[in-house]
């Protein structure tokens, strides 16, 4: 990874779930900026057997 990418943003939301991406929708629809982050990396995300949802991408 490199250096952290600076950004300005009326409302940071540092989760990336579906309630996050949710806030982050109505935050849009209100008219207020906002940036979405997620903490773990893509490959571990992928890798998480989630209720009902199996990734079996190689």
């Amino acid at each position: 990874m490199g250096a952290p990418k600076i950004i300005t943003t009326q409302v940071a939301n540092m989760r990336a779930g579906p309630a996050g991406l949710m806030l982050s929708h109505l935050l849009a629809k209100a008219g207020r900026e906002s940036t979405v982050t997620k903490v773990r990396s893509h490959k571990e995300i992928s890798e998480t057997v989630r209720t009902g949802f199996w990734n079996t991408a190689p």
